[in-house]
């Protein structure tokens, strides 16, 4: 399931947001037939520093057509951005069921323009493109998210200023099959500048009936429709607006033109069903109940499923029913035994689950057997949105879907019940009477539909399904008359028949008959078991509408039109025009390669080569100084006080053979933190002078600092030293010597009370790696210590959600908190709620998986950097971590001698995942990362090559150029990553020579390299150091900044040391910490040499 929290700024807001459902239910069935779907009005908020902005609706208008049993809806807004800055905004809106997004625009120049159809990822990448130019653009994106949910982002609302928004939308008349209903969610929280209504009622045979609290908001007839008007300043708007058609027949049909040739057709029919006959289900002796306990299973939406089974179980009076709650792993089983229809017990035990934890759908099973107990009958209550496992397994007896969610996925639930001989019972459109009926062995179904296929073709749906109101089918005319037979009954045995005559002869033009099939053929498409992912494409393309392949994205300019290859909308037909002009100057964008990929692999290849052949084993011959982090020198007098904030060094003989250099630091602390502060700040100036680093640093990824270091270095031209040599040292215990320093392009830091020993640089023993406990700080953590002792930790998390759950942040410290006190299990839980609080954003998976494979758990890791891989195709961290998590998997001696075949694959699927990293096409922003994948590729494709060869034959290598095979291993590795696109965070490692490497000094005499400064990405960056000398390696990383307008919260970042990095006795260690304010420097931890 998916749950909304309002502080996230991911989800920000929905356009329609499920309300109490049994508040809405009503009272008399058969005044309404079915309850609304407790949608709420439009709304565009943002988040700021991790608050909440909503933005002011200036105006709003709208216009509808309801044609047959459908109806178009066009909302127009204008919403004012009251704040002095620029800022990105969103709304996510799940729609009634059937409905589906068919337009999208934003102004552009005081101009209303339609959005283009594009493909999905596509789009995406276009519109994130274009937000990093930081230009004066406008795009804008609708993209399906999950169900029957969508998005829809819009960047920039300026300071001030204002933003004009279009959506338009297709969908089916909800209510009781005399008198359907139009719904149109009205109710705002603040007055509506202004409002203006029109709506159509094409070929009404009766006037509609309005319930509002609009004024002068009447239909009147006019030729062959009906049409009521209004128009409002100031409008407050509190109550939805209803428009039921009475008096409708049972049978409607629409027939239109789709196109110059193709004639679509939609028939809606309400059928009669037998009295005598709605009783003729057996009655079930032991019934299985999938109950989702995950955090967002809502209170509200339970109430009312609590109700229905009440009722049910009331029917069916005498049976046994056994419970399964399930949440990201299924719960333990309970079994009662119900007499008379007493349901108390099963009440009062579903109320006190707890809900807490993602949803994984993989694991229900949907057989007659469930641990080894025979089933009549399934039930799973569910809204069918799996944030860890997907889909349930194939349903092997009559399975009932029940759901009162208003954002769910109908598709998959309705496939799953109409499969199996089931019912799909939506709480959010019939009453419980309605789902009643339903609820059996042998529904009263739609068994088929008769045609002759020479008249009519593509008919949708195709196959069996229980009704549960009306009946829409739509297809194909494709000769000028033909005959529909609507056959119904229960099982096997038909019991009446409806004859359907279409003619070509009676089409209209409304628009409406054509994306409703289109629509239905998307929701047969996406239940099918290979998804034909190039047809929905077309599919979306054709038809204008939002399908999970394609996107609705507005451009401003002819150039952004001609960069992405992007016909513009029929709309801007002066556009349009120009843009077909310059076809041959698209070609030639398009024509346009990059220098062969291989010759800059090879490149950096070289450079990495070079570093690591160097012998940096003499660097005290040739680089033997230090500086104190206060003074840029020191002086000879050692008695010079601290209050003259300088620093004095000392080298003395504490041993033979060994000597200990000592940087006294001032007493006055705060002195020398304030003088830190204030170069770090100059620093960070003359950084953001560099107005793309990462060209920059592209331009001489061949002639590397490394080697000019090197060269020089073995020259004597580039470092000398004042201080005698460490021999002569040793000759005199009592010398002690002032050290001059040479600053070579920035200051040094160096920690107080820092300790140097010089030892001789061969001396080799075990390696220490020590991190720092990451302790937030924070009042709901203090709780939850202070309840640790008496067990009741947990409980505590639960009682604190509702004040501190609306950031990932108390998931990730309370699960590690539990998990550092034994209970893994509640710590998954715990961190897998995270993935309730969004939409398929690929932050959120990451955060997950990162902390997922820090408490041991690959499985789901792995699932969901599958998830970030399908979302995010264009960005190569996507591919490493999916890559490395296969990895960690199969290194696993354990695992992969229980699991052979499927270690095979995953050793070669990440082998080939690195191979697409190292080779891809990448954004500049990103590049580089490649020869960090070939790296571990490399080191990768030994470790196989040390299997037995019988261990190995059915694991796939990539095709490797030999030019860049060879594990470069090295003593010590730290890998810096982290989740939030568009960041800078910089990696810091405090040698124990006292040097500092980061971003402007990325190599030391003792042989550190530190890859790309990665400013505009998720990293990764990463330290080698082939031969570690003894002493103490601090490990620090800093939040520099970020680009991303609606980041929320923290940004999460990973560390992963190594030490012995691809050798059989590697160590590796990780830790997952949050950095939330910029310029913060955390501390990670430290690798210590013996």
């Amino acid at each position: 399931m998916t749950f909304i929290l309002p502080a996230l700024a991911f989800l920000v807001s929905l356009l329609m947001v499920p309300v109490s459902l049994a508040q809405e239910a009503p009272q008399n069935s058969s005044a309404s037939g079915s309850q609304d779907q407790g949608l709420r009005a439009p709304s565009l908020v943002v988040t700021d520093a991790g608050q909440l902005i909503p933005m002011l609706v200036d105006s709003l208008d709208v216009n509808v057509v309801i044609r047959g049993l459908l109806s178009e809806t066009t909302m127009t807004m204008i919403f004012r951005n009251p704040h002095n800055r620029v800022l990105e905004g969103e709304l996510v809106f799940p729609l009634p069921h059937g409905a589906t997004v068919s337009g999208y625009g934003l102004d552009v120049g005081g101009q209303l323009v339609e959005g283009v159809v594009v493909e999905k990822h596509q789009a995406r990448i276009v519109f994130e493109k274009e937000v990093r130019k930081e230009a004066v653009i406008d795009p804008g994106l609708v993209e399906h998210v999950r169900g029957n949910s969508f998005r829809t982002r819009v960047y920039p609302i300026p300071a001030r200023g204002s933003r004009t928004v279009m959506v338009r939308y297709v969908g089916e008349l909800i209510g009781s099959s005399t008198e359907p209903v139009y719904l149109l969610p009205l109710r705002f929280d603040h007055p509506v500048g202004q409002f203006d209504l029109k709506a159509e009622v094409v070929r009404g045979t009766h006037k509609p009936v309005v319930t509002s609290d609009l004024s002068n908001f009447e239909f009147s007839k006019w030729e062959d429709r009906w049409i009521a008007k209004t128009s409002m300043t100031s409008a407050s708007l509190t109550r939805d607006l209803r428009v039921a058609l009475p008096q409708t027949p049972n049978l409607v049909v629409s027939v239109e033109h789709d196109g110059p040739e193709d004639i679509v057709f939609a028939i809606h029919d309400q059928p009669q069903i037998p009295e005598q006959q709605t009783q003729s289900s057996k009655q079930p002796g032991r019934v299985h109940l999938w109950w989702d306990a995950s955090m967002s299973h809502g209170p509200e939406e339970r109430k009312v499923e609590l109700e229905f089974l009440r009722r049910l179980l009331g029917h069916w009076n005498n049976l046994t029913l056994d419970i399964t709650p399930f949440r990201d792993q299924p719960g333990e089983q309970r079994s009662f035994v119900i007499r008379d229809g007493a349901t108390s017990e099963i009440e009062l035990f579903l109320e006190n689950l707890p809900y807490d934890g993602g949803t994984d759908l993989a694991d229900i099973t949907l057989n007659d057997t469930v641990n080894g107990k025979p089933y009549d009958i399934q039930i799973l209550v569910s809204d069918g949105i799996g944030t860890i496992g997907k889909v349930p397994g194939t349903p092997k007896i009559p399975v009932f879907t029940l759901t009162a969610a208003g954002a769910a996925d109908h598709t998959l639930l309705r496939h799953l019940a109409d499969t199996s001989g089931g019912a799909h019972l939506n709480l959010g459109v019939m009453t419980n009477e309605m789902a009643l009926e339903l609820v059996g062995l042998e529904p009263f179904s739609l068994l088929a539909v008769d045609y002759n296929p020479d008249e009519v073709t593509e008919l949708y749906p195709g196959t069996r399904r229980p009704v549960t109101g009306r009946v829409h089918i739509s297809g194909k005319l494709i000769a000028e008359e033909a005959t529909v037979v609507l056959r119904y009954g229960y099982g096997s045995t038909e019991v009446s028949r409806r004859e359907v005559r279409l003619r070509r002869s009676d089409t209209s033009d409304t628009g409406l008959v054509p994306r409703f099939w289109a629509q239905q053929k998307v929701e047969r498409m996406m239940v099918a078991a290979e998804l034909d992912r190039d047809h929905l494409l077309a599919l979306g393309r054709r038809y204008g509408i939002v399908t999970a392949e394609t996107s609705l994205l507005v451009l401003e300019t002819l150039e952004q039109h001609l960069e992405y290859g992007i016909e513009p909308p029929e709309s801007r037909p002066d556009l349009r025009n120009r843009w077909l002009a310059h076809q041959s100057r698209t070609q030639k964008l398009q024509d346009h390669r990059e220098a062969p990929r291989i010759d800059h692999i090879l490149a950096l290849w070289k450079a990495r080569t070079h570093w690591w052949r160097t012998d940096f084993s003499n660097w005290r011959k040739k680089r033997f100084f230090f500086q104190s982090s206060v003074s840029s020198t020191h002086t000879t007098d050692a008695n010079q006080s601290a209050s003259e904030n300088t620093s004095s060094s000392r080298l003395t003989t504490q041993r033979a053979g060994e000597y200990v250099l000592r940087i006294d630091q001032p007493a006055d602390h705060t002195v020398r933190m304030e003088e830190e502060n204030r170069r770090e700040e100059l620093l960070e100036r003359r950084v953001e002078a560099e107005a793309e680093r990462s060209v920059r640093e592209l331009a001489h990824i061949i002639s590397r600092e490394t080697e000019l270091r090197a060269v020089l270095e073995d020259s004597g031209e580039f470092l000398q030293a004042d201080a005698t040599s460490s021999a002569d040292y040793a000759q005199s215990s009592n010398s002690v010597q002032t050290l001059r320093t040479l600053n070579l392009s920035t200051n040094l830091e160096v920690s107080s009370s820092l300790e140097f020993r010089v030892v001789d640089s061969a001396t080799t023993g075990a390696a220490q790696i020590t991190l720092k406990r990451w302790d937030p700080r924070t009042p709901y953590m203090a709780n939850l210590k202070a309840a640790a002792e008496s067990g009741r930790a947990y409980q505590v998390y639960l009682d604190q959600r509702a004040g501190f759950g609306n950031s990932p942040a108390y998931f990730l410290d309370c699960a590690v908190f539990l998990h550092e006190h034994n209970q893994p299990q509640l710590a998954r839980r715990v961190l897998t709620s995270i993935l309730e609080l969004g939409l398929d954003e690929p932050d959120l998976l990451r955060v997950v998986a990162y902390r997922l494979i820090d408490v041991g758990d690959l499985d789901i890791a792995t699932n969901l950097f599958e998830d970030v891989l399908e979302m995010r195709p264009e960005e190569p961290q996507s591919y490493r971590d999916l890559a490395n998590v296969l990895a960690l998997r199969w290194e696993n001696s354990d695992w992969r001698l229980a699991h052979p075949q499927q270690a095979d694959q995953n050793i070669s699927r990440a082998m080939a995942l690195l191979h697409q990293v190292v080779f891809g096409r990448w954004d500049l922003r990103l590049q580089e990362i490649e020869i960090i994948a070939l790296m571990e590729l490399n080191r990768l494709m030994a470790m196989v090559d040390r299997l037995l060869p019988e261990k190995r034959k059915e694991i796939l290598r990539p095709d490797l150029d030999p030019r860049l095979a060879g594990v470069l291993d090295v003593g010590l590795r730290i890998v810096l990553s982290w989740d939030t696109d568009l960041t800078d965070i910089d990696l810091w490692i405090t040698e124990p020579t006292g040097n500092n490497v980061f971003y402007e000094k990325p190599h030391s005499a003792i042989g550190g390299r530190l890859s790309r400064d990665f400013t505009q990405g998720y990293g990764p960056e990463e330290y080698l150091l082939k031969q570690p000398i003894p002493g103490s390696y601090k490990i620090r990383a800093k939040y520099y900044g970020t680009h991303q307008r609606n980041l929320l919260g923290p940004v999460t970042v990973k560390a992963v040391i190594f030490t012995n990095w691809a050798h059989p006795d590697e160590e590796r260690r990780e830790l997952t910490l949050r950095l939330d304010r910029v310029r913060d420097i955390a501390s990670i931890g430290e690798v210590r040499i013996n």
